[in-house]
C-alpha cells in the first residue's frame, strides 16, 4: 500500500468539483489508491514531474 498525502489545494479544490465527478474522484483517491499494491501498474496514470 502507498503511502498518500494530500495537499491542501487538492482538498480545497476537490469540493468545488460538481458531485457526480467529485464522489469518483474521493472513491479514487481516498479507497483505491491507498489499498493498491502498485499504482503505476493498477491504474492509468503516470509520474508527474
Amino acid at each position: 500500500m502507498p503511502e498518500c498525502y494530500y495537499k491542501k489545494s487538492f482538498l480545497k479544490d476537490l469540493s468545488k468539483i460538481p458531485n457526480p465527478v467529485q464522489k469518483r474522484i474521493e472513491k479514487l483517491v481516498f479507497n483505491e489508491i491507498p489499498e493498491s499494491d502498485d499504482i503505476f501498474s493498477e491504474f492509468d496514470i503516470g509520474r508527474m514531474k
